[in-house]
């Protein structure tokens, strides 16, 4: 298992792909499964943004979604959505979550 396939920077981006052939890295809190009962592929992102407030989200996803964010060493699970997002499907299958990022701080 991995954490942080994938270092981003900035503060806007956008990636469009498929966790197909991902590996199974955490289970968030949030997800409809209990942690430790299955093992859904998933990407993760290393980034460091500066200080403000940041919306992560899946609303074009045509797929269900879970986003969690934890700290750099993948230990502490900070936030964790599965399903409160914006589809275009109209049942809910995206997530969004909404957070605080202090300057400097890594997250996973």
């Amino acid at each position: 298992e991995t954490c942080g396939d994938e270092e981003i920077t900035g503060a806007t981006y956008e990636e469009y792909g498929s966790t197909e052939d991902a590996s199974h890295s955490v289970t968030a809190s949030c997800s409809y499964y209990p942690p430790g009962t299955h093992s859904s592929p998933d990407h993760s992102f290393i980034w460091t943004p500066g200080a403000g407030t940041y919306c992560l989200n899946t609303d074009e996803s045509e797929f269900d979604t879970v986003l969690s964010v934890w700290d750099e060493s993948c230990a502490t699970e900070l936030e964790c959505d599965d399903d409160s997002g914006e589809t275009d499907m109209g049942f809910g299958m995206s997530s969004r979550i909404e957070f605080e990022a202090e300057a400097g701080v890594t997250y996973i």
